[in-house]
């Protein structure tokens, strides 16, 4: 029962940590929106390149981690064939 809560926690806690600043910030832009009218865009090249850099730096991670595995996996098949 407590691992069983542990996990909800760990997957609510996040979960929460995400959708409530998502939800307030669509309230303050609506809010902002209705008060002042439409705006113009600014540029958001930097954050997208923040963005991306962060996704492929993640992606770079788990590879580098399936690698690691495949390697491991491999040099245990061949340490059990050698020695049959």
């Amino acid at each position: 029962m407590s691992n069983t809560l542990t996990i909800i926690a760990l997957f609510l806690i996040p979960l929460i940590a995400v959708i409530i600043p998502i939800q307030v910030g669509q309230y303050v832009g609506t809010r902002h929106r209705k008060r002042v009218g439409e705006l113009e865009d600014g540029p958001i090249g930097t954050s997208v390149g923040a963005a991306l850099g962060l996704l492929a730096f993640l992606m770079a991670f788990t590879f580098q981690i399936v690698s690691d595995r495949v390697n491991t996996r491999r040099e245990l098949l061949l340490m059990r064939l050698a020695s049959c």
